[in-house]
């Protein structure tokens, strides 16, 4: 169907809920409270742009008169989540080869596959295959076992609660619920 004839059903579809005076009133009374709404999501706008432009900023209810709640109710998550700390589960990984996590730490210096696996991955996921070629490794067992034994010593050493590498399908990527930085 073309996008005209579209806008011919429609049209048709409009005046013939026009004429009928029940649909008339509803739809005249949605388009009335369209009005707020716009003025509504404007305002909302302008407050995540003041937002993103500084942090300092507090979000001001007062703007919406209370007319919606549920924009209220956003409003409050997003100043929730701007006042968070941040950097919270920022891990390092640094030349010498240790993961830390704060005060944590956990030491792979024997293992260089290991650390060579961690300088490989990034967040979007990278075949076994891939892995072990750039890493050295005798097989995609090997390379499977090594995230293993970097995941389980992350998990324990650092305290963390889900895996710091996770697998999809043939590949494998770094977490997205936390932060690696590699120095």
């Amino acid at each position: 169907m073309k996008y005209w004839e579209k806008l011919e059903k429609e049209a048709k579809l409009e005046n013939s809920l026009k004429n009928n005076s029940f649909f008339a009133s509803l739809i005249e009374e949605a388009k009335k409270s369209l009005i707020p709404v716009t003025e509504t999501v404007k305002a909302f706008q302008d407050q995540r742009n003041a937002i993103l432009g500084n942090s300092e900023i507090k979000l001001d209810p007062s703007l919406f008169r209370g007319r919606d709640y549920y924009v209220q109710e956003r409003l409050q998550r997003i100043e929730s989540i701007l006042s968070k700390p941040k950097n919270k589960n920022v891990i390092v990984l640094t030349k010498d080869g240790t993961l830390k996590l704060g005060k944590l730490s956990y030491r792979m210096k024997s293992a260089k596959k290991r650390v060579a696996i961690l300088r490989i991955l990034r967040r979007r996921s990278i075949a076994t295959q891939i892995i072990k070629d750039a890493t050295g490794s005798i097989s995609c067992a090997a390379v499977r076992k090594s995230i293993g034994q970097i995941n389980n010593g992350a998990i324990f050493k650092l305290g963390l609660k889900y895996p710091l590498i996770e697998s999809k399908g043939e590949g494998y990527y770094i977490n997205p619920r936390y932060k690696f930085e590699k120095k």
